[in-house]
């Protein structure tokens, strides 16, 4: 019988997973659900699951190699959230737009966490 953590470490390979809490009006909130899977040669496409909760999830992507391949995907991924399409959770889609406008220059993560978003590893 396979151990339960090696068994584990096999479903996700080439995935990290993470979500995204914030302070909204006295409340600690789960606003976003992030998932990147790698490409196993490392130059391949890299797939960013987006999902702000209650909106449609999206993807981007980035492929090549020689450069923060996961700011890019995210930032692809966020660009495809349409927040007009989602009026309830519009001001949320801009917010995230905005904290990772740039990105690039700092990473996803310190971007995140420079608007205010605290970040807890999933996978």
């Amino acid at each position: 019988m396979t151990d339960i953590y090696n068994q584990h470490a096999a479903a996700f390979i080439n995935v990290q997973a993470f979500t995204a809490f914030k302070l909204i009006d006295g409340n600690i909130t789960n606003l976003i659900k992030v998932a990147f899977k790698f490409p196993k040669d490392g130059a391949g496409r890299l797939y960013c699951y987006l999902h702000i909760l209650g909106t449609p999830m999206v993807r981007g992507m980035a492929n090549g190699y020689g450069y923060d391949k996961r700011s890019a995907a995210i930032m692809d991924a966020v660009n495809k959230m349409d927040d007009k399409e989602s009026a309830i959770y519009s001001g949320q889609i801009s917010d995230l737009k905005a904290a990772l406008y740039n990105c690039e220059s700092k990473d996803y993560d310190d971007a995140l966490r420079d608007a205010g978003y605290t970040i807890l590893t999933a996978v």
